[in-house]
């Protein structure tokens, strides 16, 4: 065959030299070189091919070449091989010119996204290749399809930064091929190859142009006829999705490096909103379009994922219709780094806020479970004192000390979770102030202080803990904190006129408003805001029965009263509907029960305490059958003497003196005193003997919740005490308190229109469950401590006291 030329035709450094002719018969190169098939196949370094690359297999084929899986046997690596097709045999010159031009865009570039060629050469059959770095990983197009399809491995690895920082790598390649007098002109998703490993590479230059005094080659196998009037002519070459508008004049001149900046531009568009600027509608439509410049902005096409207004920017400008206005490719990529910088911050700040959230929740929840042991040593502590007598010796009071102190360390401790969560929430929020997760965390957090202070009756700790809720709430408690709940109403007999008027505060007391009609039992659940009500019961020819309720937050509550006749009740008894109500849970009232809702079954309680002429009517019954157990009732300083009433021998009964032991008037409406819980059973029996009526002393269940209502409040007519709202020791100025006629004071008045439950006189009342005798309320010579509707105190049965009196209750028949 004829001789090789020393010098492959394109390593000569010049253009490429197309033939005139093409040799016959042999199939054509395209090269002013004869190709002979009989010729041995060579490599560029003058080395069969065989002997230096063994081929696997195609693994590849695109519009002008297939890709071949190659081991160089020389440095015993794996490589690709990219052979030109020849349909039938022969390669077209406008195939050869783009395969050329693509391995002297190639040999230009050395850069770690330009995929290198190590070798070049040709077959036996006279088919051109290349041999270039063999690729792994997916194309670009591959990965944003996985990510549209919702694929949670691809979402978890190819986050936005990630692909911003591939399309960055990307844009610094296109940036050195411009330094370098090459241009892509046709960027797009397929043509970039992302690596495992971080890689990023731009692939097929086959369209590329190159400057500097290079003759370009632009050729295509499809063309599109210009519009009427139109001066260019030419073909276009390229994806029409992702083609600058000048690219579709089929003008190369008009081709600049500003044309590649626009791909960049689509391709980060697709990035940003998952789909391609321009959808595809067929060649020539899509074209159309790409002239004109009609796509939605990135925000406007994909409003929920979440595009930054710089980043918005950024895509805009880099696909602006007049090239001028667009940034070079490096500008492209160092305002990319830009971003990456402060969405690599953003990240780091999104960690670490995730990792303080994790840290408050941990601490949150430490703080909700020393809450608990809190409130279980408290009650334990409680108890232990109770039954240790205060003289006990010391040995039998260490393990309450030790409780106490663990009690102490409890409060330290809870008061330094919470501080930690409250802290840590914060801290996620000055790394990322709109975080969802810290502020919801937050509002959880202030809640449930919020509920603490709530059932506190803390209104000054409601108010502040209210308000930072609403600061950290992004409408999951909105709705809690407005707390609307429902109402239902019944009642036996039924069709019962009902009213409702909403507890306000004025003055510091509390007071219904004025009462709105409902309508007639039953009243069907209707919504209501949060707060505390009153319900009275309207029969005609019988007294008014009131029943208080509390709407707590959403709660649905349904409200059945069983109304006895008025002669089942009494003129001097108020009637006590049964149903729940708050006890206890007075942080300073002495010896007070833990905050719990108890079930009181219905009772009636005298509107007032035992008065001194009831007291003494009972007496002097007692004393015309037997005068030495009547002189055990007198009422007295101590326990065995000091009798203030004496008996009168002329008309043999007993009398109070005209006086009191401070000088005041005595009258019969005073509240009797100096009796014992023995004295108050046995007049309730004597009641009983004469009356037939189910008389007894109160529980104290019973005797809270006719002073409270159900709402939890810490007095009879609100939360806030004032000397003059009942008879305590600085009701009057006087030098020394004394008693007053019972009823003296209006505002001692219970929601149920009970009267002197917090001062006037202490009361004795039922303990339970040990049925022992327990003091509840306040009298004349005590301070407002006492007079706390919660307090108590544990007595004796023969203990007498000058403050101590008591009143009964009345069992009613339920239906």
């Amino acid at each position: 065959g004829a001789a090789r030329p020393a010098t492959p035709p394109w390593d000569d450094g010049g253009p490429t030299r197309l033939p005139t002719s093409r040799p016959s018969p042999a199939p054509g190169s395209g090269l002013d070189v004869t190709i002979h098939p009989a010729d041995v196949p060579l490599s560029a370094s003058g080395r069969e091919v065989g002997e230096r690359y063994q081929l696997l297999g195609e693994i590849g084929r695109g519009g002008m070449g297939r890709i071949l899986k190659a081991r160089d046997n020389e440095i015993r690596r794996e490589v690709a091989v990219k052979v030109l097709l020849a349909p039938g045999g022969r390669s077209s010159e406008g195939q050869i010119r783009r395969f050329w031009t693509e391995v002297k865009a190639l040999g230009r570039l050395e850069h770690p996204s330009i995929i290198p060629i190590h070798d070049v050469g040709r077959l036996g059959t006279g088919e051109l290749f290349y041999v270039m770095k063999k690729l792994g990983g997916r194309t670009l197009s591959e990965i944003l399809a996985s990510l549209k399809t919702g694929d949670r491995a691809a979402r978890a690895e190819f986050t936005r930064a990630r692909l911003l920082t591939t399309l960055q790598q990307i844009a610094y390649a296109v940036a050195f091929a411009h330094a370098h007098g090459v241009i892509h002109r046709d960027i797009k998703p397929a043509n970039i190859m992302v690596g495992q490993y971080g890689e990023a590479i731009l692939i097929d230059w086959g369209l590329a142009k190159l400057l500097e005094g290079e003759r370009a080659v632009v050729e295509s196998g499809q063309s599109v006829p210009l519009s009427a009037g139109g001066t260019a002519s030419g073909t276009i070459t390229g994806t029409p999705q992702y083609m600058s508008p000048e690219a579709t004049e089929g003008q190369p001149d008009l081709l600049t490096a500003r044309s590649d900046v626009y791909g960049l531009g689509a391709v980060l568009y697709e990035i940003l909103t998952g789909q391609p600027p321009y959808p595809d509608l067929g060649f020539v439509p899509t074209v159309m379009r790409v002239r004109q410049g009609l796509f939605d902005p990135p925000r406007k096409r994909a409003p929920d994922m979440n595009i930054s207004p710089v980043l918005e920017e950024l895509c805009l400008t880099a696909m602006a219709r007049d090239p001028g206005d667009r940034p070079l490719a490096k500008e492209l990529a160092d305002e990319l780094g830009r971003v990456l910088e402060g969405a690599k911050e953003r990240e780091r700040r999104t960690a670490e806020a995730k990792a303080r959230v994790r840290a408050g929740r941990q601490a949150m929840d430490r703080w909700k479970t020393l809450k608990v042991e809190l409130q279980t040593a408290e009650a334990e502590s409680k108890r232990l004192g109770k039954e240790v007598p205060a003289w006990a010796p010391v040995e039998e009071k260490t393990s309450i000390w030790a409780l106490e102190d663990r009690v102490s360390e409890l409060k330290i401790e809870a008061v330094s979770a919470f501080e930690e969560a409250e802290a840590d929430f914060l801290r996620a929020l000055g790394e990322v102030p709109d975080d969802r997760e810290a502020r919801s965390a937050l509002a959880s957090l202030y809640f449930a202080r919020f509920g603490e202070a709530e059932r506190a009756r803390d209104s000054e700790g409601q108010r502040y803990y209210r308000r930072l809720v609403a600061r950290y709430d992004d409408g999951v408690w909105q709705r809690v904190l407005e707390g609307n709940g429902t109402l239902e109403v019944t009642s036996m007999p039924e069709e019962v006129a009902v009213s409702l008027a909403k507890y306000e505060t004025r003055h510091r007391i509390i007071r219904p408003s004025p009462p709105k009609l409902l309508g007639t039992t039953p009243i069907s659940r209707f919504e209501i805001p949060i707060g505390s009500y009153l319900l009275t019961f309207h029969r005609r020819g019988q007294p008014d029965v009131l029943r208080p309720v509390l709407v707590g937050r959403t709660d649905a509550v349904v409200i059945h009263v069983d109304l006895p006749p008025g002669s089942a009740v009494g003129d001097d008894f108020i009637y006590i509907p049964g149903g729940p109500a708050i006890l206890g849970g007075d942080p300073v009232a002495h010896g007070a029960f833990e905050r719990k809702i108890v079930d009181v079954p219905g009772f009636a309680i005298a509107r007032f305490p035992v008065t001194c002429d009831e007291y003494l009517t009972f007496l002097n019954a007692v004393a015309a059958d037997d005068i030495e157990r009547a002189r055990c009732h007198v009422p007295r300083a101590r326990a065995q003497e000091g009798h203030y009433w004496r008996f009168d021998e002329t008309d043999g009964g007993f009398r109070y003196p005209e006086r009191t032991p401070g000088g005041q008037n005595w009258t019969g409406q005073l509240p009797v005193n100096g009796v014992s819980f023995d004295d108050a059973l046995a007049y309730a029996a004597w009641v009983r003997a004469q009356t037939g009526a189910p008389v007894r002393l109160p529980t104290e269940r019973e005797w809270e919740k006719a002073a409270r209502g159900v709402d939890g409040r810490f007095f009879p007519w609100g939360d806030q005490f004032d000397p003059t709202f009942c008879k305590m020791k600085e009701s009057r100025r006087a030098a020394y308190p004394e008693p007053e006629p019972v009823g003296a004071f209006e505002t001692d008045r219970s929601p149920y229109g009970v009267r002197d439950m917090a001062g006037g006189i202490r009361e004795l009342c039922v303990s339970e469950p040990s049925e022992e005798p327990v003091v509840r309320g306040g009298c004349w010579s005590d301070t407002g401590l006492f007079c706390r509707l919660a307090f108590r105190h544990i007595t004796q049965r023969t203990f007498v006291n000058t403050g101590l009196g008591f009143r009964l209750v009345k069992d009613i028949e339920r239906s």
